[in-house]
């Protein structure tokens, strides 16, 4: 009896050994890259399995485990095998599965305060996938298409009502961008817009009531709209703007209310000091926008984008 208990422990002992027969600790930012312990928010446990591979936990200081994979090299260069996430509270909140560095069949996200399940990304290629989204109270399908590799809507999507498994909206995307048949219903199941892009406008709308009767057709939504490019407008008002202009441009973001007016505004990507605050003085002495609209009345809306050099086309 004793013989076989001590055959038993040393066996135990050898596949223990196998399977964390290394262990070291390394120390990383906040984005996982390995640094320094003075410059590090967390710290990485790697352990090297029988398969030559290496299991590794990483944990933020003084709080429990984050996340759990694996990889071929101690320094996860390259990711390979099951992985997990993990909330402050130890809830599940991610898991999937890496090969040879790229994600692979389902991957699940859960709800931290629930852990009921928030969406499914299905990878059929290399970086592109199948898309699957719930909401966080009543676990109904919110919406569902594909997304290529670069992180775009490509193809159907379908989204729902809220609440609901009625179908809202059945659009088409190419590269991110709405083309071809769009349609819209009502929580009824009655059509309520249909439309036509091409090159990413519409070139065809109809509009039908909840009784089926066509309506005077308008877009769903339109974007605020100003008199001129802004870039123009701010290379008259702000003289530094055009210095600024000359490398990648810059980014500004103006909340523009339903009466037209811009009522706040920020600017990224310029040097802090006096040209910044000139820039955002006139962007907040604009002239009255058209705003935007949804179903064809004024609302509130932040717009965003990057200011470039206009350059006219001959």
């Amino acid at each position: 009896m004793k013989k076989s208990l001590c055959i038993l422990w040393v066996l135990l002992f050898a596949v223990s050994s196998i399977i964390f027969a290394q262990s070291d600790t390394l120390y990383i930012s906040d984005t996982g890259i390995l640094t320094t312990k003075e410059k590090a928010t967390g710290y990485r446990v790697v352990y090297k399995t029988d398969s030559n591979q290496f299991l590794i936990r990483e944990y933020p200081f003084s709080k429990p485990l984050r996340k759990e994979y694996y990889a071929t090299t101690a320094a996860a260069n390259i990711l390979e095998g099951p992985y997990t996430e993990y909330d402050a509270e130890g809830r599940v909140i991610l898991k999937g599965h890496y090969h040879k560095g790229f994600k692979t069949g389902k991957w699940a996200y859960y709800y931290s305060e629930s852990a009921l399940l928030k969406e499914i990304q299905d990878y059929i290629t290399e970086n592109a996938y199948q898309c699957i989204q719930y909401d966080s109270m009543f676990h109904k399908m919110v919406c569902k298409g594909a997304i290529d590799k670069f992180g775009k809507q490509n193809g159907e999507w379908i989204q729902y009502h809220e609440n609901s498994d009625s179908i809202q909206t059945i659009f088409n995307y190419l590269n991110g961008k709405k083309e071809g048949l769009q349609l819209e219903f009502y929580a009824n199941g009655k059509l309520k817009r249909r439309e036509v892009f091409r090159n990413h406008k519409v070139l065809k709308g109809e509009l039908f009531d909840e009784n089926g009767s066509k309506q005077k057709y308008y877009p769903a939504f339109v974007y605020p709209r100003y008199r001129e490019y802004v870039s123009n407008y701010l290379q008259k008002k702000v003289p530094c703007v055009a210095e600024a202009l000359k490398r990648d441009g810059f980014h500004i973001s103006l909340r523009i209310s339903k009466n037209g007016e811009v009522i706040e505004a920020s600017v990224s990507g310029v040097e802090e000091g006096l040209c910044m605050e000139k820039i955002r003085t006139a962007l907040l002495k604009m002239k009255k926008w058209k705003p935007a609209l949804w179903e064809n009345r004024p609302i509130s809306f932040t717009y965003k984008t990057t200011v470039k050099r206009y350059l006219p086309k001959d």
